[in-house]
């Protein structure tokens, strides 16, 4: 499956029109041999027969071939779909609402809409980037590397993360990787300041931060020398419809004009063709179903370069196969875990996402799984040190549970400041166990957004993903004397 696909040229176009007439002329033959044909049949029925299959048949064959060549593939394969496809694909899309993303797609999309609410509700405003930062760099420029790159180049593979998954999502960030023979040539990868607050469950996401916005260019700046940069390539993505539109979108409000690529390559229709029981048809699960081991970091750079690798993985694949069990399984945990960074956003409510304190020293955690620490209503004159719903840096420590049913097992106790706030319980330790290393550990941690300031305060720290609990059992302080 190679993508040597060239930008349509007017001297192409022109041979096109040839092959047409060509195509015109060979039918005219045909007619004029099969007229004369049947003005012998009459008096000659050999002479009939000969003049039908020697001379009109053939010519009329020829000009199918002529006119085939001349015309647009319309037939759906697995190298790309054509403009027109692609233009009815997009119509009748919903953006984000792809069967295997539609429940977390409509997780987002709740919490965006109860962040929005509860802030008018409040009164708030959400943390706008400042206003001088969004012109600051009029004179962008993209590298000529790249400029000179795609000329030449067979392809770019294209992906954005945005503010969000609904209607009116902006553009933060863009990655682009072009391709020729088969080769990576050269990337693009740029972050852009749309002058609106990246939503709270998108950041839970793909992890931008206002701090790393301010002083980007705005979208505009970043698209006018790269769309016309890869004018007229074809394009790969997964899901593009999604990303192309956003792009589309940016240039709509920049009055530029809109990406229109000549062909598309979707590696999410690849992996509905190849995996068709899949559960899961995201970039991660469909990288594990390839034997890549690489977690997806939801920045754009980054997934254009393994949608690139999963599409070269995927042309290799000889026929279709089933999802494993095991695939399945993983493919749902990473469901849960995507799940776990979304509802997570929820405690933020439109505020801050930046830790009010100062960072410890130590090792820190991976935050994909917020999870409720035991005991927090022992200390609610540490956790009320800071308002409610703040991020702050806690450090963790390997110990033993005192106390209760699970007396003498292992645990992890969290603490703020140099003061406990509470520990993990037994239960949600199983799924954490061997993920907290020795020494000084560091990790984020939360309290919930709570109107009814007369409800306890409840903390919630964040951990790696969840794995299948572990029986701790044999892990218990059972040697407390020696201690």
């Amino acid at each position: 499956m190679s993508i040597h696909s060239k930008k349509s040229s007017p001297l192409f176009s022109a041979f096109k029109i040839v092959l047409k007439i060509l195509a015109i002329i060979c039918w005219v033959i045909a007619l004029f041999f099969c007229i004369v044909s049947f003005a012998l049949i009459s008096e000659n029925v050999p002479a009939f027969l000969v003049g039908l299959l020697i001379f009109s048949l053939p010519c009329a064959f020829i000009g199918c071939v002529l006119w085939h060549f001349s015309s647009d593939k319309k037939k759906k394969n697995r190298t790309g779909i054509t403009e027109k496809q692609y233009d009815r694909q997009q119509s009748e899309k919903i953006i984000g609402n792809t069967a295997d993303s539609s429940k977390e797609s409509s997780v987002l999309n709740q919490i965006q809409r109860s962040d929005n609410q509860s802030m008018q509700s409040k009164g708030k405003a959400m943390v706008m980037p400042r206003a001088d930062t969004l012109n600051n760099q009029v004179n962008y420029q993209v590298d000529s590397t790249f400029i000179d790159a795609a000329k030449t180049a067979d392809c770019a593979v294209v992906d954005t993360e945005t503010t969000g998954l609904g209607k009116g999502s902006r553009l933060l960030d863009i990655g682009i990787v072009l391709i020729e023979n088969e080769r990576i040539t050269a990337t693009f990868s740029q972050l852009t300041n749309p002058g609106t607050a990246n939503t709270s469950g998108a950041a839970a996401v793909n992890h931008i931060t206002q701090d790393m916005l301010y002083g980007q260019p705005a979208p505009s700046q970043v698209l006018v020398p790269v769309l016309e940069a890869i004018k007229g390539l074809p394009l790969m993505g997964h899901n593009l419809a999604y990303d192309i539109s956003i792009i589309n979108n940016e240039a709509n409000l920049a009055g530029i004009a809109k990406l229109q690529p000549s062909q598309i390559y979707d590696t999410m229709d690849l992996s509905k063709e190849m995996f068709p029981d899949a559960s899961s048809h995201t970039l991660a699960s469909l990288l594990d179903r390839l034997g890549v081991k690489e977690p997806e970091q939801h920045r754009a750079l980054s997934d254009a370069l393994q949608t690139w690798q999963a599409y070269q993985l995927l042309c290799k694949m000889d026929a279709p196969r089933a999802e494993t069990v095991e695939e399945r399984q993983r493919s749902k945990q990473r469901g849960k875990a995507k799940t776990n960074d979304v509802m997570r956003a929820r405690y933020l409510s439109g505020k801050s996402s930046e830790p009010v304190n100062e960072k410890p020293e130590g090792v820190q955690l991976e935050a994909h799984a917020g999870e409720n620490l035991s005991g927090s209503a022992l200390y609610q004159d540490v956790l009320r040190k800071y308002p409610r719903g703040s991020y702050f840096w806690v450090t963790l420590s390997r110990d033993f549970i005192q106390s209760g049913k699970y007396k003498d097992y292992p645990t992890v106790f969290v603490y703020l400041d140099g003061e406990g706030i509470g520990f993990l319980g037994a239960r949600l330790m199983a799924k954490h166990w061997g993920q907290i290393p020795d020494g000084s550990v560091v990790a984020l941690a939360h309290t919930s957004n709570c109107a009814d300031e007369t409800q306890p305060y409840k903390a919630r720290v964040e951990l790696p993903a969840a794995h299948e609990p572990v029986d701790l059992t044999a892990y218990m302080k059972v040697y407390s004397n020696e201690l």
